[in-house]
This record gives C-alpha cells, structure tokens and sequence, in this order.
C-alpha cells in the first residue's frame, strides 16, 4: 500500500483549514458581529454537524469513504467562498451551515478508507503507526497553514486596500480545498465495495436499520466505547470553549498591534505541541500498547485539564502561548490512545460510522458550550469558563476510568440485541 497519496490529500485538506484557525473569529468579528454573534454562528456549525454527522458517516460505510470525502472537499470550498463573499448575518449563517456540511462528511471517511487499507497490508499491529501517520500529517497541515494564516492579514492590509484584512485566507482556502478534491479523485484508490467482516455485524448490515442496530449493539456492549464518548463530550466542551475565545482573549494580552503576527505563530505552536504529543505517544505505547492505552489516555486528559486551569489564570502573553501549546501537547497525547482503543473495538465495516459517532458527539460538547458562552461569557469572563470547561473534563475522566473497568458484554447479549428489531 502507498501511504504518500493519503499523506498529501490530508495535508492539503490541513492547510486549508489551517490558513483559518488564526483569524476565524476575528476576521467574523470583523464582519461588524459581536463576540456573542461569534458563539451563536459557532452552535449553528455545531448543530450541522450533530444533525449531519452519523447519517455521514453511515453514508460513508454504506455508499463508499473516497466520494464522501470528496464531497466535503467541494462543501468546504463553498463555505469559504460564502464567507468571503459576506458582509453581515445574511450570508454568514449559511456559510457556516455549509461548512458544517463539510465538517460532517469528512469526518471518519478519509480516516477509516485509509485504516482499513492500511491493516490489510500490513497487519492489525501497524495500527499505531497508522493512527500517528495521520494524527502527525493533520497536525503539520494545520501547523503550517495557520502559521501562513496569520501573516497573510499583515501582508494584505500593508499591500493592497481592495481586499478585506482576511480575504486572502478565504480565498487561498477555496483555492487549497479545491486542489485537495482533484488530488483525492487522482491520486487515492477507488473503492470496489465497503469491506465488512464476520465480527462487524449481523445479518442485513449493509441495510441502513441493519447497520445502526449493529452499531447500537457494538456500543452497548463496550465499556470503553461508552468511556471514550463520555470523554469526547467535554473535549467537545473544552475544544470549542478555548478555539473560539483563545483569539480574543490573547489579542487582549498584546500591548502592541505590531505582535499582532504571534496569533499565528501561537496557532502554529499548538499544532506543534499536538505533533510533538502525538510522537510522544507513539514512543509510550510502542511496546506495551494494550496495558498502557487506557493509563495514557486518563493521565493525558487530567494533565490537559490542569494545563487550562493555567491557561485562564495567566496574564503575560508567553506565558499564555506555552501553556496553550502544553494543552494540546496533552491533547495530542490523548488522541493516540484514543484512536488505538476505538480502533480495536470497532471492525471494517462500521469504522466510519463509529468515528462519526464520535465526532457527533464531540459536536454536542461543541454545541453546549456554544450556548453556555453565548448566554454566560459576558457574565463569567473567558477565564471563569474556561475553568468550568476544566473541570468538565477532569469529571468526565473520572467517570472513565470507572467505565474502563467494567467488563464488557458477552458477546450473546451482542448478538441478542444485533438481531432485535
């Protein structure tokens, strides 16, 4: 199997994401919306998403993952287009609705085309490196295009007046999500059929109630399933609750617009911490994968919560971009471990639905703290939140480690409610 087409489609797909990590919620706001406006554009992309997320990925399993992917390629362009194109509410909403649309379909499709041909040639054992090779390539993607993503406001409002501060990132979007869809319909194998096994499900899997009974099912029956989406709830929570106001809250920090370029450098540098933890893990469960998963996994998540504790406290802005970077260090850690235990539960056939029933419910974490900021960040401050989401994550580990030690559910009882219906 060649890994370099998965790698440079990924890549693609990161940088054009990336270039808008630094600037989304400024350059909304600079659009004449108030930071509330913000968190209310941010829920609409979230319920997209939550609505979208398991039909996408059940699509993706059923139909096939290289066209799904494909589609969340032009829907994400589209987007970006809409937002160049908008001077207020009227556009913005959809454009967010939209790329919601493209969150959702590409979530799980890529991933899972690429896992599944990777441990039929070479083995279920390679699953960590596979899960690091694409943990590591979408984090240096998104690394490199937010580093880009912050300069080019600087360099735009220096050299042209026709353009808008941001347009540039809009427009470099469309352009890299585009050549990201060409390089995906070139460059990456077609699907002849989605590949089950014995284990995945049983009889009519591949109809639609067939396939979400066996889902249901595998669900039901794992305790760290269960444990791994009650821990993606608050990251959800958490996730939202530090990217949409680490912007505003670090330019408050910066005594001189001429620093403005180290909100791109900062979004740079959380990436790298994320790669850099990635690696970390790589070389932690390298020998003993199966007995230090779950230790790694609870560890990482705790010190992650205690890094943002630090985060919201913290007043000078280096000291702000170390601890940023010192989460999502942590956070790239977690993921690792995350993906290796949800990996080894889940078989061929439903792995794209399953990963978008993780997402999906990341995406209800997303779409509670979005309300919660909309509602309270006037009243609490970013600081006060922030601990909040904290806290929500080191209860969610708590109840995790409980549900790691729950046995699993015999594989009759599987079968039982798989036949149901």
């Amino acid at each position: 199997m060649k890994t370099w087409p998965y790698v440079c489609v990924s890549a693609l797909e990161s940088v054009s994401k990336g270039l808008m990590v630094p600037v989304m919620v400024l350059a909304i706001m600079d659009k004449g919306l108030a930071l509330g406006d913000v968190a209310l554009c941010m829920g609409l992309y979230s319920l997209t998403v939550l609505v979208l997320e398991l039909p996408s990925g059940i699509c993706s399993d059923l139909i096939g993952r290289k066209m799904t992917f494909c589609v969340a390629l032009m829907l994400t362009a589209v987007s970006y287009g809409l937002m160049l194109l908008s001077s207020g509410m009227t556009l913005l909403l959809p454009a967010f609705v939209v790329n919601g649309m493209g969150r959702a379909f590409s979530s799980g499709s890529l991933e899972a085309l690429w896992v599944d041909r990777d441990i039929k040639a070479r083995g279920a054992q390679a699953l960590s490196r596979v899960n690091t090779i694409q943990s590591v390539t979408s984090a240096v993607g998104l690394s490199a295009g937010s580093l880009f993503g912050g300069v080019l406001p600087m360099w735009t409002s220096q050299v042209t007046q026709t353009l808008g501060r941001y347009d540039l990132n809009y427009l470099l979007g469309v352009g890299l999500a585009l050549v990201a869809f060409v390089a995906a319909l070139v460059a990456i194998p077609g699907e002849k059929k989605p590949e089950t096994t014995d284990t995945d499900a049983l009889p009519a899997r591949r109809t639609l109630a067939g396939h979400m009974r066996g889902l249901t099912a595998l669900f039901v029956s794992s305790p760290v399933l269960q444990a791994t989406l009650l821990c993606l709830l608050s990251t959800g929570f958490f996730l939202c609750s530090i990217e949409v106001y680490w912007q505003p809250r670090f330019q408050s920090l910066l005594t001189d617009d001429r620093l403005f370029f180290l909100v791109g450098v900062l979004a740079c540098l959380y990436f790298v911490g994320a790669v850099l933890g990635n690696l970390a893990a790589r070389l932690i469960l390298a020998k003993r994968p199966d007995r230090r998963e779950r230790v790694l996994y609870l560890t990482t998540r705790v010190c992650m919560a205690l890094s943002f504790v630090g985060l919201a406290l913290v007043q000078n802005p280096y000291a702000f971009m170390a601890l940023h970077m010192l989460v999502y260090f942590f956070l790239g850690m977690a993921n690792i471990a995350e993906a290796g235990l949800v990996h080894k539960e889940v078989g061929p056939g439903q792995r794209a639905s399953a990963l978008s029933l993780n997402s999906l419910v990341v995406q209800v974490g997303v779409l509670l703290s979005s309300l919660a900021g909309k509602l309270f960040i006037d009243t609490w401050g970013i600081a006060l939140f922030w601990g909040f989401a904290a806290l929500a994550l080191m209860v969610a580990s708590a109840v995790g480690m409980m549900r790691f030690k729950t046995r699993p559910t015999p594989k009759t009882a599987l079968e039982s409610l798989s036949a149901q219906g």
